[in-house]
Order: structure tokens, then C-alpha cells, then sequence
């Protein structure tokens, strides 16, 4: 037993010194770029929170790299190019929660280890305009969840 926390220690106290250094090699191989009217976007979260809004009027693609984060995005406000979109995701020991509006159509493709990738509240995958949601989750999650558009203010 006292030889299985020493391996399971020495272990986590690895995995504890590599992150940090996964981090920085991730934020120098990968810029970001876009704001949230752009078609196209790149967000980088690394060792902490947050959260990003999309107004986009012709959404083509975006992707989202999380290592040992999380990242909450807003896709209600933007709306799909007419040949739809893909995002691809890649989150290690973090999170991705993505809304979209709930009549949207999502296809999700996607790998996961020890963690999971999941469609929460949309209906009918086929049909155009597409989102493609390609994703790899280790030791993370993704969801992607559709929400009612949200009510202007006022009305």
C-alpha cells in the first residue's frame, strides 16, 4: 500500500510539473486570433477561465484549444455561413461549453478520454446550414448545448 502512494505521488507530482510546460508550448504553437464578429476565430485558454461571445454573420470556422482551463462560448448571437461551419476542439484536463441556438443543426465528431463529448438539447443533426464540431477531450469534457436565442433587451 505505501509503495502505491509513493508511484501514485511521484506520479501526480509529473503530471503536476508537465501542464505548466504543455501550456506554454501550446500558447507559442498557437496564436490566437478573431474577435467576435469575426467568421472565423482562434481562442487559446490556458490554465485559467472564460468566456467568449460570437456575433458573427457568416460563422466558418473557429477553434478552441484548452489546456488545464476552461472556456464557456456564446454562439447564440451569430449566425451560420450558408454552407455552414466547422470548429474543432481540443481540450486537456479543462473544459469547452459551447450554446448554440437551439434549431441549429450539429454534428459531433469526436474522441475522448477519460472525459466525454456531448450533444445536450438539439434536434435533428441533418440539415443545412451544418455545424461540424470536431473534437479530442482528454481528461476534459465538451458540451454543446442548445439554448433559445436570447431576448433583447427591452423586449
Amino acid at each position: 500500500m505505501k509503495r502505491t502512494l509513493k508511484r501514485v505521488s511521484k506520479l501526480m507530482l509529473a503530471v503536476g510539473l508537465a501542464v505548466p510546460a504543455i501550456a506554454q508550448l501550446v500558447k507559442r504553437l498557437v496564436p490566437e486570433h478573431g474577435d467576435e464578429r469575426s467568421d472565423h476565430f482562434q481562442i487559446v485558454c490556458l490554465m485559467q477561465g472564460r468566456h467568449w461571445r460570437s456575433e458573427a454573420q457568416h460563422l466558418e470556422s473557429g477553434t478552441i484549444v484548452t489546456v488545464a482551463g476552461g472556456v464557456e462560448v456564446d454562439l447564440r448571437g451569430a449566425t451560420l455561413a450558408p454552407e455552414g461551419a466547422h470548429l474543432r476542439l481540443t481540450s486537456l484536463m479543462g473544459g469547452i461549453d459551447i450554446q448554440v441556438p437551439d434549431d441549429w443543426h450539429v454534428r459531433l465528431d469526436g474522441r475522448a478520454f477519460m472525459g466525454a463529448n456531448d450533444l445536450v438539447g438539439l434536434g435533428d443533426p441533418h440539415g443545412e446550414p451544418q455545424l461540424t464540431v470536431d473534437c479530442v477531450s482528454v481528461m476534459s469534457g465538451v458540451e454543446i448545448r442548445g439554448v433559445a436565442p436570447p431576448r433583447p433587451v427591452g423586449g
